[in-house]
């Protein structure tokens, strides 16, 4: 699908940012987050029915991709009795403590052609952080799409996002989608563009002080995905490396802040993202 560039902008000099903020880069650290590596794609565990499908195509329904070829249908889960399972996928990552906050992003949807239905079925996202040598586990989750506390329209994308300070205790996080249910639960729950990044950057405490920063602002429209991408120089060979997360629209103004690290010159495009 088109990302198109809605605007380039770049840093020529220091601004002064003279208010409390944390600049946020997106580190990514999940793998194929958007599941285009197909099925059997090397970077997720599926169990209990899970599927990696090729939605775009013509034959089938292009409403179930966020955006690119594939997405994850977490369908079932099959089996399941009178206790609650879970169909899915997972991945796991390295994580570093030392004060850092990882920011969980992603999309879901409740399509039409199989919808959930049932009184205990819904879509969850987690974080499972763990450490391999002392066995311990702390689990942080988002609403129970679906449910009757988060209701699922169908055929709308939906927005999740989890914000977790990482565990002193940790050297892991499992990053799982889940559809979660029991007998005479039905449908399935899809799952695009996930995103795992660290919440980075230096952290004014002090709002009577200022610091060097720079501030990317740019107009949205109503349910207009937008994303901003940052580069240190511009070429024909430029790779842009995305910052932040992926911003749905207000029909306000958005924007983004970022301190000035070492780079003596930074370049940020806006981009319109499905």
């Amino acid at each position: 699908m088109e990302k198109r560039v809605m605007g380039i902008f770049w840093r020529p000099c220091v601004a002064l940012i003279a208010f409390t903020f944390t600049a946020i880069a997106a580190n990514a650290q999940l793998l194929d987050g958007g599941f285009e590596a197909g099925p059997g794609g090397p970077n997720w565990t599926v169990f209990n029915g899970a599927l990696q499908v090729a939605t775009n195509d013509p034959s089938a329904s292009a409403i179930t991709a966020h955006s690119g070829l594939y997405s994850l249908n977490t369908y079932g889960p099959f089996g399941a009795g009178p206790n609650l399972d879970a169909s899915g996928a997972y991945q796991t990552v390295n994580v570093t403590p030392a004060g850092q906050t990882l920011v969980y992003t992603g999309w879901l949807l409740n399509w039409s052609g199989a919808p959930l239905a049932g009184s205990n079925g819904f879509g969850v996202a987690q974080l499972v952080f763990t450490n391999t040598s002392t066995g311990f586990s702390q689990l942080l989750e988002s609403p129970h799409f679906g449910s009757t506390n988060a209701p699922m329209p169908e055929d709308q994308w939906q927005k999740f996002q989890i914000t977790a300070p990482v565990p002193a205790q940790a050297n892991e996080v499992l990053v799982y989608v889940l559809h979660v249910g029991m007998a005479g639960d039905t449908g399935s729950v899809w799952w695009d563009d996930l995103s795992l990044y660290q919440s980075t950057g230096v952290i004014n405490t002090n709002a009577a002080t200022s610091q060097p920063g720079v501030e990317v602002s740019w107009p949205t429209s109503l349910n207009g995905n937008t994303r901003v991408q940052s580069t240190s120089a511009l070429s024909h060979s430029t790779v842009w490396t995305n910052f932040g997360p992926v911003w749905q629209g207000t029909g306000a103004t958005n924007s983004i802040t970022d301190v000035i690290g070492t780079s003596q010159s930074k370049f940020y495009q806006v981009i319109s993202v499905p």
